[in-house]
């Protein structure tokens, strides 16, 4: 994850971003890594995260 010694999940092919403009990016928030109070601001349908979900 860019600026931290981790690698993110993309890095080992297990995750893709949809639509950024409707998701939100702890970091854009000006939030530190490992900070607790992180608020849930993800705009992507729930009903396209689940199908997600359900395939795996």
């Amino acid at each position: 994850m860019a600026g931290t010694p981790r690698l993110s999940v993309h890095s080992f092919g297990a995750a893709i971003d949809l639509n950024v403009r409707m998701s939100a990016y702890w970091k854009w928030e000006g939030y530190a890594e490992g900070q607790r109070g992180i608020r849930h601001r993800n705009q992507i349908p729930a009903a396209l995260v689940n199908i997600f979900e359900r395939h795996g």
